[in-house]
């Protein structure tokens, strides 16, 4: 009996380790898995879509009052950009503000780093103000 369950827990850790061991699936690699909508909060959606071989990126956010009482009021804003570094678990993005109620923010920056955590991206954020501020993207269903 304990030959047999030797035997069983062996052939468990391999399966284990080849499941491990398995190159991610090409779709991954190459961004599949970022494709959609995400929002970030209650006041910002993404769309991630494929152009050849880039993934171009846009977000909208309606105007809302900041937690952060340093912000104050945020503006409404169009961003648009591409991604520029992707893996099966992580993304960056590079931006530019397109639109916004705010005139001063046509033109400028917006960078994001984020990790994959199944369907949520974490990580952080460089907008207009140059501040990093935290940055979690949830995919809508």
């Amino acid at each position: 009996m304990r030959t047999r369950l030797l035997a069983v827990v062996s052939g468990l850790l391999v399966l284990t380790a080849g499941a491990l061991a398995r190159p991610a699936r090409a779709a991954d690699a190459r961004g599949d898995w970022l494709l959609g909508a995400w929002e970030w909060g209650a006041h910002s959606r993404f769309e991630f879509t494929r152009a050849g071989d880039t993934i171009a990126w846009t977000m909208k956010r309606g105007r809302f009052e900041s937690q952060n009482p340093r912000w104050g009021e945020k503006a409404a804003v169009e961003v648009s950009g591409t991604v520029t570094r992707i893996s099966e678990n992580s993304v960056e993005l590079v931006g530019r503000y397109d639109w916004s109620d705010d005139r001063h923010l046509v033109g400028r920056t917006f960078r994001f780093w984020l990790k994959r955590e199944g369907d949520v991206l974490r990580g952080e954020a460089v907008g207009a103000g140059n501040e990093v501020m935290p940055a979690v993207l949830r995919r809508v269903r």
